[in-house]
């Protein structure tokens, strides 16, 4: 019994340890372009390149912090999220939380910036004339590149999102 208590407790630390990591970085201030709320076409690839699904995305200024609203092409939302600093982020309605969709916005709050080193000043940013990457010590967090009239967004577990502003 003594064993199973044991095994389950260093279990239970693995896992919470896993999430910590997993954590996203917080920018330290947020966009400046937020107040016409852009709508974007947000399309996530496969490993192999392949379109797996296309979103729309908005993020709009309010009460001092940023809305993102992620929904499919009918308008049912697939992802809700508020962020205000020093707070952080939080989910917004009776969605259900969705990690992969918090990421993506992450990554694209330095995007909507003049300036992308300094949303994440914290976090080594290396740009070059295509795009840039983020990374934290030795661990790259995304990396981006200017692509078909929008930008790539690449994660370390290989997915792969194209944000693509759309037009009036």
């Amino acid at each position: 019994m003594r064993l199973i208590r044991t095994a389950a407790l260093t279990a239970a630390t693995v896992l919470l340890a896993a999430c910590a990591s997993g954590s996203l970085p917080l920018p330290h201030r947020l966009p400046e372009n937020t107040a016409a709320a852009p709508w974007y076409q947000l399309t996530q690839y496969d490993a192999a390149g392949a379109p797996v699904r296309a979103t729309l995305l908005t993020v709009a200024a309010e009460n001092g912090g940023l809305r993102f609203v992620q929904t499919d092409p009918l308008g049912a939302p697939v992802s809700r999220q508020r962020l205000h600093l020093p707070q952080g982020w939080k989910n917004d309605g009776f969605i259900p939380p969705n990690a992969a969709a918090r990421r993506v916005f992450a990554a694209v709050l330095p995007l909507m910036s003049a300036d992308p080193a300094a949303v994440y000043p914290q976090l080594d940013y290396q740009a070059d004339e295509h795009g840039g990457r983020f990374s934290q010590g030795r661990q790259e967090l995304w990396r981006w590149q200017n692509k078909d009239n929008g930008h790539r967004l690449t994660f370390p577990d290989g997915s792969q999102w194209q944000l693509s502003p759309l037009q009036d």
